[in-house]
């Protein structure tokens, strides 16, 4: 029978590769309540953790049972030793395959297992033995007082060391939402070790180090006071220095001793991995950048399948305020929630979202930034932008930046300023938007950033059999089926149409004055007598316009060319 006090002997034994997909699963979860079986005190509270584990143990030993029949083959000690992968036929004849050979251990027999205990103590387990499992996989056997002998795979000692949760004959970093100010300044210090430094550099450092007394943030109470007194006092030594020598430089020299004793306490804490995420959303929420949001997003994916995130509510919320972002839908997150982000990531108030309020929408906007929002508006009316007058000459002289078009894109607008808009429209079916996508693929290729809103087609086989037909695949270019809240990280947009968009005339002209850098494709239907559905005023809003016949023509016209037509190729 199989139980809590046998359950890992039995299943190394067994091999937890051979396990069914599953039982592997549950043989992860178990480990990860229970320490790898140092700590049974979850299983020992929680009777439907104890069901689970029960079924696991009873299918085990089925899978033991069915093993259990005798060799049909003996095999000499020492092959045993090397070779330990086996399979077991339908009659229960066992052979081993000696394809698997054991791995050399990473680790020897007294070396100690370290990690802290839910109590926050100090855990090591030495290493009393090591043998393999049936896949050659190192299997390292340890005594606990707490809970007797029991075995580790190297396999979970490699991931909770990568993961910095354990460590071998060292105390594992601890893991906090914040890096304490005294190990902040600490890292400082080392970093100056052996560089020559300017006296205002340390003369800033210092005064930091002192306002942080000040402010409370370092008191007598602190776990490294001492050595910030040490860092102070040699901070000081060396500007008097400098003062009584007229220099303006030092090196600074610590002793190696000294060099050791702080890099070990620098390594003492590190941040945990969900306040650096929430960290990085919130500085991502100024810019909303679609690549990195998108790698923030999978980050914080992946973290939390692992199952031990300690702010997992906090981590969800984050991945849906990006997808929507990403995804050009509307999101919302309340002013609490953003306080509650800020307070784990170490921020003090809301201040540091100015930008993400004044241009996103869905979010409760704080006090703090209403007010922040307030006194911008007051002091653009207190200093209202100055009219530059230039003489005729110095506009003939002066270079303006223009984008080099060449081919169809310069035969139909020129060569265009940054930040430039157009205007085309075309009845159904002329290839307008066959144009617009092969302009967009010729900006992404050439130019930057561009951002295609296919309102009127939406992200659907259709789109993407027309994407594959132009070959208008780039890193550079995304699709998105409605306008996104900010698009500040895109050069061009293209939106496809205005009329399914339901873009206003106003709405345009908005769109073009908060996005100055950004140039804009308007894509329009046509009315019945050929004139472009919505107000007829954009025409004359934009700097050029493309129209295409029902022949599929393109002509174009504008400010930056003469004008000139191009017939469109609808590709294979």
């Amino acid at each position: 029978m199989i139980t809590k006090a046998n359950y890992y002997s039995t299943v190394v034994g067994y091999g937890v590769k051979n396990l069914p997909t599953d039982m592997q699963e549950m043989h992860d979860l178990i480990n990860e309540l229970t320490h790898s079986g140092s700590d049974w005190s979850v299983y020992d509270s929680d009777k439907d953790i104890q069901s689970y584990a029960q079924t696991q143990f009873e299918e085990l030993s089925k899978l033991v049972e069915k093993k259990s029949a005798p060799e049909t083959k003996k095999i000499s000690t020492a092959k045993k030793e090397k070779y330990t992968g086996h399979k077991i036929d339908k009659e229960g004849k066992v052979t081993y395959d000696k394809s698997v050979k054991n791995k050399k251990p990473k680790y020897k027999v007294g070396d100690n297992i370290c990690w802290w205990d839910n109590d926050n103590s100090a855990i090591k387990e030495k290493i009393n033995e090591i043998s393999h499992d049936s896949t050659g996989q190192p299997i390292y056997t340890v005594y606990s007082q707490k809970a007797g002998s029991y075995k580790y795979d190297e396999k979970y000692l490699q991931e909770k060391i990568r993961a910095k949760v354990i460590a071998i004959n060292v105390m594992p970093p601890k893991h906090k939402d914040n890096i304490p100010k005294e190990i902040t300044y600490i890292k400082r210090y080392v970093g100056l070790n052996g560089k020559i430094v300017e006296r205002d550099s340390l003369m800033r450092f210092l005064k930091s180090v002192q306002l942080s007394i000040a402010k409370g943030e370092i008191t007598h109470k602190s776990n490294y006071v001492e050595f910030i007194k040490e860092i102070q006092l040699n901070l000081v030594k060396a500007i008097n220095s400098m003062i009584r020598s007229g220099d303006k430089r030092i090196k600074i020299e610590i002793t190696t001793e000294k060099i050791n004793k702080l890099n070990e306490i620098k390594q003492s804490v590190i941040v945990d991995k969900s306040t650096r995420l929430i960290k990085q959303f919130l500085t991502w929420l100024n810019n909303q950048d679609y690549d990195k949001g998108s790698k923030l997003y999978n980050a914080i994916d992946e973290y939390l399948k692992i199952g031990s995130a300690e702010y997992q509510n906090e981590l969800n919320k984050i991945k849906s305020v990006i997808n929507s972002v990403i995804n050009g839908k509307e999101y919302s997150i309340t002013e609490m929630e953003l306080h509650g982000l800020a307070g784990i990531a170490g921020i003090n108030g809301l201040g540091f979202l100015p930008q993400m309020f004044a241009t996103a929408t869905g979010i409760v906007v704080g006090r703090q930034v209403s007010n922040y929002l307030d006194e911008k508006k007051q002091i653009k009316k207190q200093n209202p932008i100055d009219t530059k007058i230039m003489s005729s000459t110095e506009i003939s002289k002066s270079n303006f930046e223009t984008l080099p078009f060449s081919g169809d894109w310069k035969t139909l607008i020129g060569e265009p300023s940054p930040g430039f808009s157009c205007l085309m429209y075309g009845p159904p079916k002329s290839g307008k938007s066959t144009l617009a996508i092969k302009f967009a693929k010729y900006l992404a290729e050439n130019f930057g950033r561009t951002l295609y809103v296919a309102a009127e087609e939406g992200i659907h086989a259709t789109l993407s059999d027309k994407i594959k037909r132009l070959d208008a695949i780039h890193d550079q270019l995304h699709f998105t089926s409605a306008l996104p809240n900010t698009i500040g990280a895109y050069g061009f947009v293209f939106i496809d149409s205005i009329n399914r968009s339901k873009l206003s005339h106003s709405d345009i002209i908005g769109l073009m004055s908060k996005n100055p850098k950004t140039a804009f494709i308007f894509i329009s239907q046509v009315t019945k007598d050929g004139k472009y559905r919505g107000s007829q005023e954009i025409e004359h809003d934009v700097d050029c316009v493309i129209e295409v016949d029902e022949k599929g023509i393109a002509y174009g016209k504008g400010r930056f060319s003469q004008g000139g037509k191009v017939e469109i190729d609808f590709g294979n």
